[in-house]
């Protein structure tokens, strides 16, 4: 198959018959920052740690690993974590003693990393950045093809959304009817589960407490004036967000684990009459399809409201 995380895991799995490892990752690279997209061996280090690695969005400017890979396009060797200046912990009480890290190329652009952990100084060295090297530069074939694959797909699920909607709003006996409905099928388009509309006194929430819906729609007001048809798009709470919307909000965002957000408006008749929030529990770099999409739902909710 080429869905698009199989392909994370095969080439995980293979990587590990190459040059062993206690633990590996994927980092995507998104807008000079990096995501981890496929984690293994991780959760050998309790819960708290893997979240704290699944969190976290580097600047690759900043973090002297990443940065030296994508200036070089070659691998890096770091035998001894704890004596190297190149490294940087980001997660504290980390058991790694050894790294090696490999960016992936799609037509000579960084667009990935590996990213290799052993639990013991000295596991990589030197001569493993040449078998390193040729993985990576297969990698980038398999992981061009998952992603043409998982575009093509997602531009198919989200205009089977879009006719979804147009067709609810026709047929939707009412209101709630409508939100519930326009809910699941804007989710099921952008591969997420957790999100809320709301519209006038009615609303429809999906993966979080029913007070979620009123929160954030306090946010989403609080972001724009009155009337306002602006999009809100944070795809990392903690760095996007505006800093007085993050001291006043920060308990709501860890209470309900959001780390990336996307709030588009519902307008009728040039009216802000409601919104879509769609959340993730982690940093999340929302694409300008996904935000296409959700503003054209939004757009339908309102002609039909």
């Amino acid at each position: 198959t080429l869905e698009f995380d199989t392909v994370l895991d095969r080439l995980l799995e293979q990587l590990a018959l190459l040059v062993p490892y206690d633990a590996a990752n994927v980092m995507m690279v998104e807008n000079g920052h990096i995501r981890f997209a496929r984690l293994h061996g991780y959760e050998q280090f309790g819960q708290s740690y893997y979240q704290g690695i699944m969190n976290l969005r580097m600047n690759i400017a900043t973090t002297e690993n990443l940065r030296i890979m994508l200036e070089s396009r070659k691998p890096l060797i770091i035998s001894d974590v704890k004596s190297d200046q190149r490294w940087q912990d980001f997660v504290e009480n980390t058991p790694v003693y050894s790294w090696a890290g490999a960016p992936i190329l799609i037509k000579n652009e960084v667009v990935a990393f590996f990213g290799l952990d052993s639990l013991r100084k000295g596991t990589f060295l030197p001569e493993h950045s040449k078998p390193l090297e040729i993985f990576a530069s297969q990698a980038g074939l398999a992981l061009q093809n998952a992603l043409l694959f998982e575009e093509t797909r997602r531009r198919a699920l989200q205009q089977e959304a879009i006719n979804a909607v147009i067709a609810t709003g026709v047929t939707a006996p009412d209101l709630p009817f409508l939100l519930n409905n326009v809910l699941d099928l804007t989710l099921h388009a952008l591969g997420m589960d957790r999100g809320a509309i709301w519209v006038k006194e009615h609303s429809a929430i999906r993966g979080f407490p029913v007070d979620i819906g009123n929160e954030s729609q306090r946010i989403s007001k609080e972001q724009n004036e009155a009337g306002s048809q602006t999009t809100i798009v944070w795809n990392d709470i903690e760095n996007d967000t505006p800093r007085k919307t993050l001291e006043k909000w920060k308990d709501h965002f860890q209470k309900h684990q959001i780390r990336a957000l996307l709030i588009v408006p519902v307008v009728a008749s040039g009216e802000r009459i409601g919104a879509i929030s769609i959340a993730s529990p982690n940093t999340w770099s929302w694409s300008q399809e996904d935000i296409a999409l959700a503003q054209s739902v939004g757009r339908q909710v309102g002609s039909a409201a």
